[in-house]
């Protein structure tokens, strides 16, 4: 099912409510409020998920984060989580040696940052994991209350 997805252009007054963008939404240009896409790498399931981090997010532990998905009947629910851990690692090195030759540029490798997301509250209650891909976003005044 394909949706219009309401993603902000700047970074969402904390005391209004904003939309959380759909799974669908994982198309949409990148905002200053999306800080990264469910990890399609890794299972999702109804208590935790793998978040890739955007190039530019700074994101530390107990965040409080949001994820817009659209069920296959059409029903639109929002995951709310808190950042339980970090990691960060190279792909393409593969023995601990090669980490000297990425950072001496004759490796290539891609550092990649994740963040381990507890989930807290689905709205409406339904226990469905989050869609891989989908955009995550801070969860800020309105939003934020509800997941707390």
């Amino acid at each position: 099912m394909s949706t219009t997805p309401n993603v902000p252009d700047v970074e969402p007054d904390p005391t209004a409510e904003t939309a959380v963008p759909p799974a669908g939404a994982a198309r949409a240009p990148v905002n200053a409020s999306m800080i990264g896409l469910v990890d399609g790498s890794s299972d999702t399931d109804s208590r935790t998920v793998q978040v890739v981090l955007t190039d530019d997010a700074v994101v530390q532990l107990d965040d409080v984060v949001a994820i817009g998905a659209t069920l296959p009947d059409g029903t639109d629910v929002t995951h709310y989580g808190i950042v339980t851990e970090l990691r960060c690692r190279l792909e393409g090195v593969e023995m601990p040696s090669d980490t000297a030759r990425f950072a001496s540029h004759q490796l290539p490798a891609e550092k990649v940052r994740r963040a381990e997301v507890r989930l807290l509250r689905t709205i409406p209650e339904l226990f469905v994991a989050p869609d891989s891909g989908s955009p995550v976003v801070r969860a800020t005044g309105a939003h934020r209350a509800k997941a707390l």
